[in-house]
């Protein structure tokens, strides 16, 4: 049972908001998802193939490193939240409680990014492991100082159970847009097929591909602090705050895991990330062995835009039948039953054998069938989030968009850490896939292991958040409720 402050804390917005939230300001706020994609895409896809596959490291060596920073997430992630949560700048004012900490992190993030990718010409395994490993760390730290105030806005801007849907449809379509776009131009320009090398695997490529990943995560992240600050009036800022210390630092995280929406959110989310970011792992591998795709045909899975933005079409309308949860209970449901179905075609000899001019339209068609699952899934879920704040106001008496949005950030960072921690391992114990190894050259019983882990066991692991996902009690009935009882704010 969550107990109540004896004091609980008063939040006052400065200024009352006349109207809706702009749609600039939806767009300034969902530009800052960029930054957060393309790092999670090019960690996912390009991060454990360049050190393993191309500089020759053991894939456990490297997912044991990214184990350790992975570590380092788990701390630093509620930390910033709560940090943010009750900070009130005396340098900059009028900045408030989240956008000082995002200036700050821009410049080292890009930094980290860039050195991440473009490592000494070291022979030594030991150097570049250590090389790794400091910059992942800087990469994650920085990036925490960035995402976690940033995505807490989202629980801020507004009340209105719609509208909050509203804005993360804004912040999802916004990741999904400049992500495509991002992919299409690595794919396209970055990591371009010579011959018949495949530009993936091209060490030439890598240093420019840190160049726009450190230059492009800058720029949305600048934007996306410089253009909210006119929002800075409208937040919620503590009349109070408490200077944070180890005590307070506990009872913050102490109080959000008793409320069981939020145990339910943070293990949903964790399960989700962590089995998308495993699977994630072995897109690349899949891509370039399995279905011995070549960079030129990798972009033309950018055309799953598409279904993305069918998928935010009909949200609003969905929304107006049935709750977040349920939306989000079929969804992944069916995304499942889609990546199962995907590798089973191969194995029944449904697919048309690789190089077949058909191929690559279905595989793109599956990717587009995914994408409109994923999407529906994350706004709905992404949405439960300031519904919890609410909830969480009035149970304990204070309101922790910082620390819930933190959860969500830890969570949704595992898909680079857990993923290619776990990723590692199963393709070096597991698959014993071989490394600098050259397409259509991999022994069959290697490519069919690798197909049996990637399309029908990592799969099942999905019904686990399905499950979680399927105790969650915050309806929108529910949440009218909660609002009525909490002060005029």
């Amino acid at each position: 049972m969550t107990s109540k402050l004896d004091n609980p804390a008063e939040y006052l917005r400065p200024e009352d908001r006349l109207g809706r939230v702009s749609i600039e300001t939806k767009l300034a706020h969902g530009v800052g998802s960029m930054p957060g994609n393309y790092k999670e895409f090019v960690f996912n896809t390009f991060l454990l193939l360049y050190y393993s596959q191309i500089l020759g490291l053991s894939a456990s060596w490297v997912s044991l490193v990214l184990a350790v920073t992975l570590i380092i997430d788990a701390i630093t992630d509620p930390l910033m939240g709560a940090i943010s949560d009750n900070f009130k700048p005396r340098l900059f004012p009028s900045l408030g409680r989240r956008h000082l900490f995002m200036y700050m992190a821009i410049l080292p993030l890009g930094i980290s990014l860039f050195c991440l990718f473009s490592p000494p010409n070291w022979e030594s395994q030991q150097a570049l492991l250590a090389w790794l490993c400091f910059w992942a760390v800087a990469a994650r730290l920085a990036f925490t100082l960035y995402v976690v105030p940033w995505a807490a806005l989202s629980a801020e801007l507004t009340d209105d159970y719609e509208e909050r849907t509203s804005i993360v449809v804004y912040r999802v379509a916004m990741a999904w847009v400049g992500g495509i776009a991002f992919q299409v131009l690595v794919y396209s320009f970055v990591m371009q097929d010579i011959g018949e090398s495949y530009g993936q695997l091209d060490a030439n490529n890598y240093p420019v591909l840190a160049f726009w990943l450190a230059g492009l995560v800058m720029l949305w992240a600048t934007i996306t602090t410089h253009f909210t600050r006119d929002q800075i009036p409208y937040l919620r800022q503590p009349t109070d705050p408490t200077p944070l210390n180890l005590q307070l630092f506990l009872t913050e995280i102490r109080f959000a895991f008793a409320s069981k929406n939020f145990r339910l959110f943070f293990f949903v989310s964790l399960t989700f990330f962590a089995t998308a970011g495993t699977g994630a792992v072995f897109d690349i591998y899949m891509n370039t062995y399995f279905w011995e795709l070549r960079s030129e045909d990798l972009r033309w899975l950018g055309l799953s835009i598409v279904f993305a933005f069918v998928a935010f079409a009909i949200t609003r309308s969905l929304q107006n039948r049935f709750g977040k949860r349920d939306i989000a209970v079929v969804c992944l449901v069916l995304l499942i039953i889609t990546l199962v179905t995907k590798v089973s075609f191969r194995f029944t000899d449904v697919w048309p054998a690789n190089g077949d001019p058909k191929l690559l339209p279905l595989l793109v068609l599956f990717t587009c069938i995914q994408m409109f699952f994923v999407t529906l899934f994350s706004v709905m879920v992404v949405a439960m989030l300031p519904d919890m704040v609410d909830e969480q106001q009035l149970l304990v008496g204070r309101r922790q968009e910082g620390v819930f949005a933190s959860a969500f950030s830890f969570a949704s960072k595992t898909t680079a850490g857990l993923g290619l921690f776990v990723g590692g391992l199963l393709l070096e114990h597991v698959i014993a896939f071989p490394t600098q190894a050259t397409p259509g050259e991999v022994g069959a019983d290697t490519l069919i292991t690798l197909g049996v882990v990637d399309g029908l066991l990592i799969p099942c692991f999905f019904f686990l958040p399905v499950y979680l996902l399927s105790q969650y009690s915050l309806s929108k009935e529910k949440l009218a409720v909660i609002q009525a009882q909490l002060p005029q704010q």
